[in-house]
């Protein structure tokens, strides 16, 4: 989700940022982070995430990855659902 906003394959990520975002502890991350590397998915070093294989990542990513995606991207469009009340 952070590539989408900023529109680049290069992220500038330490563990300890995306541990506290997601709130999960580093160690979590750094394990993730390990499988996602040895996939070749992404490339990991010193607080810089590149993404290798977008397409793959997100296909071993859960559901909730493309809900939260499509919600999001709705919202920001600013438009409005049939059916659900705006302001």
């Amino acid at each position: 989700m952070v590539q989408d906003r900023l529109n680049t394959q290069s992220l500038n990520l330490t563990h300890e940022s995306i541990s506290h975002a997601l709130g999960v502890p580093r160690t979590a991350v750094t394990i993730a982070a390990g499988t996602l590397q040895r996939a070749d998915l992404i490339r990991y070093s010193r607080g810089k995430i590149m993404i290798l294989d977008r397409e793959r990542l997100e296909g071993n990513s859960c559901e909730c990855f493309r809900i939260i995606h499509d919600e999001l991207s709705h919202f920001l469009s600013g438009k409005t659902r049939p059916g659900l009340l705006s302001d």
